[in-house]
């Protein structure tokens, strides 16, 4: 069956094989009457404001759970579980206005479900006709809500809601001539924000936005004017566009401040910007409606956001009287509450057993009390409010021991801060992008800030997944999975993989310079000399980074990629000839490279081995000369002869020295013919 979880007004979710017949009546009632009619924040009318489902604060992560079904369906193979996943997925599509991967959710479960009178395939072909009124394809709609009618079962309701569903898009479709025939300028401000608020109700947001502002254009004085401009915030807050909700919400704020609308918006502006981890905007916005707005009916749920705002903000103190009025004058006092308001998921009496703990954490101000504070805090993935436990401890407690262990532990808390930010920015981006860069800024502070591999590859992986093979994000996950699989998880295959992936995406660009280099180390330290070769030569042939050193010298992957042909070559005994070409060529080509050193280095080690100890003599000198004249030089030859790398720049010239001399002294009284460095 498939019961209604709180989804997008349309779209039920998936909770398992059984089929009963009482409780698909009652789903068919919660349908009609909930489907179409609820709104974000809130609806007016009647005089009052009546509070409907609030889903202003979860819009933002809906994109990222699309991800993550699209994930499991992968690899799901049991039919029932796929069917779940596929009515979440249409439902998430929905809610963000991708339609059309919506319908072939739907189009999939149907698939599943070849009998046409099964419950299942009932409902997808209904959802199907929701979504077709979402997006404005009212014939479609029509058509759909035709079919199902002519095919209904459950005793005639499914009918009885798509006649009902005709009967508001035919009233629609109709809007345009009504208005043109309607001559009374009231008369027409009513049609039109009836048409607007019909909008709303069949969850076309684009279409509602759009009459609502034609609305208030047209009729700036009308009484119905704030009520429009708060539903425009309503419809973005539904789409977790939260930019423009809190820009139409400052719009009732500040142009009918004498309106009913005027608190609620504010109270809304408050809840996004907290929302948004911005608590001292949504601190101002509470605290204007205590002050300005003493009679406002949510007044209560004021002072608990007011505490969240101060604690939040690391005001401990503050936090603590605030939390405490709360539970005096609200939750003692008997005080009504919306828990959906506040973001909370449980009873009263368990949000009084919360607010007291809290209390009695903002409480513990002695330095072993905040030190344990900001740990628990740590331990439960808390580490905003651990950071504010341990700046507290620094601040008031400077001296101490537990103070020293906090200045230890901010970094990593600090860090792990801005990963629980970036990641809540994901959840909230409204666009892949934006998403993917998020999450790939969180990976990045895990692997390597934190070194924090393992999180880091599922966040790595989850990015490379989402992401177009074109998008940026893409090449730099795919490389930095390649590089941490290979250098510290010990799993080349698995590198080697990421590496290849990245390649066949992006073949072009430094990303993919990056990932062949890293291949060709691989290759190189498995002894495959051959394939190593190549894929340093395809780095050399996609490099396009080039940094200019201090002195002027010029580094990049192509200058490394074509070192190391030349040191492949040169640890292949077979390819010794080619390697004094490739080394020659290298020190030609390549006059600001900082490894010029390193190159004459080799070459005299390669002439020494064909006898040749002149040519070696003097590619000694050579090496001598770039490693006097530049620190840079000195480094690479540091680095590519293992047997340096602890050594004194004063003990790697003194050697190179006496290599020289030893060399000449060798080569006394014998020229070879080959004499041509």
């Amino acid at each position: 069956m498939h019961a209604n979880g709180g989804a997008t007004p349309g779209v039920a979710r998936h909770v398992g094989p059984r089929r009963d017949v009482l409780f698909v009546s009652c789903m068919l009632a919660l349908v009609a009457g909930s489907m179409m009619s609820r709104s974000v924040l809130g609806a007016v009318g009647g005089g009052g404001i009546a509070q409907v489902e609030d889903r202003v604060l979860s819009a933002g992560v809906y994109r990222q759970d699309l991800a993550d079904i699209e994930y499991s369906l992968r690899f799901e193979r049991d039919r029932d579980r796929r069917i779940n996943l596929l009515y979440r997925k249409g439902d998430l599509a929905t809610k963000l206005g991708d339609f059309s991967d919506a319908l072939k959710s739907y189009d999939d479960i149907l698939t599943l479900t070849p009998d046409t009178d099964d419950i299942d395939a009932m409902q997808a072909r209904f959802y199907q006709a929701e979504v077709y009124g979402q997006w404005g394809k009212y014939a479609e709609a029509i058509k759909t809500y035709g079919e199902i009618a002519g095919r209904a079962s459950a005793d005639g309701q499914y009918a009885q809601i798509a006649t009902g569903r005709v009967a508001r898009i035919r009233r629609l479709e109709s809007y345009a001539s009504r208005l043109a025939d309607e001559a009374d300028p009231a008369a027409r401000a009513r049609i039109m924000f009836d048409a607007a608020d019909l909008y709303e109700k069949i969850n076309d947001t684009g279409a509602a936005v759009a009459e609502y502002e034609r609305f208030i254009d047209q009729h700036r004085g009308h009484e119905l004017a704030p009520e429009a401009q708060y539903r425009i915030g309503q419809a973005y807050a539904r789409k977790g566009m939260h930019v423009e909700a809190m820009a139409a919400m400052q719009t009732v704020v500040d142009s009918y401040p004498a309106s009913r609308f005027d608190s609620i918006a504010l109270f809304q502006l408050g809840r996004l910007y907290l929302a948004r981890e911005e608590p001292d905007k949504a601190l101002a916005a509470f605290d204007r409606i205590l002050e300005e707005r003493p009679a406002f009916f949510k007044r209560s749920e004021v002072y608990y956001l007011r505490a969240q705002c101060l604690e939040s903000m690391g005001k401990a103190d503050d936090a603590l009287g605030a939390y405490g009025l709360f539970l005096r004058g609200v939750l003692e006092a008997g005080a009504s509450v919306s828990m959906t308001d506040i973001g909370y998921a449980s009873d009263r009496e368990a949000l009084r057993a919360s607010v007291r703990e809290k209390m009695a954490a903002l409480k513990a101000d002695t330095p072993g009390d905040l030190l344990a504070t900001a740990k628990r805090h740590a331990a439960t993935g808390e580490h905003r409010e651990a950071v504010g436990a341990l700046r507290s401890l620094t601040e008031k407690h400077g001296d101490t021991s537990e103070a020293t262990e906090a200045v230890a532990l901010l970094p990593e808390y600090e860090t792990r801060s801005h990963i629980e930010w970036y990641l809540a920015e994901a959840g909230k981006a409204a666009d892949g992008a934006t998403r993917a860069r998020a999450q790939l800024n969180a990976a990045r502070l895990l692997d390597e800030t934190l070194q924090d591999y393992g999180n880091a590859v599922l966040l790595y992986r989850r990015v490379a997944e989402m992401a177009p093979a074109a998008e940026p994000w893409t090449g730099r996950a795919l490389y930095r999975l390649g590089v941490l699989y290979l250098s510290h998880l010990g799993d080349e295959r698995r590198g080697l993989d990421a590496l290849e992936s990245l390649v066949a995406r992006t073949p072009e660009g430094q990303e993919a310079a990056d990932a062949y280099f890293r291949m060709g180390e691989v290759y190189r330290a498995k002894d495959a000399p051959a394939q190593a070769i190549r894929a340093f030569q395809l780095a050399l042939q996609v490099s396009s980074r080039v940094v200019v050193l201090d002195d002027g010298q010029e580094d990049s992957t192509a200058d490394l990629a074509a070192f190391r042909i030349a040191r492949v070559m040169f640890e292949d005994q077979d390819e010794c000839l080619d390697c004094v070409e490739a080394l020659r060529d290298f020190v030609r080509s390549r006059e600001r490279s900082p490894r010029l050193a390193a190159a004459w280095l080799y070459l005299s080690r390669v002439y020494e081995e064909l006898g040749d100890l002149d040519n070696a003599t003097d590619a000694t000198r050579m090496a001598l000369n770039h490693a006097e004249s530049s620190p840079i030089q000195a480094r690479w030859v540091r680095y590519e002869f293992p047997e340096f790398t602890d050594s004194s720049l004063g003990s790697l010239l003194d050697w190179i020295r006496d290599r020289a001399t030893d060399l000449e002294t060798r080569g006394a009284g014998v020229t070879p013919a080959s004499h041509t460095p």
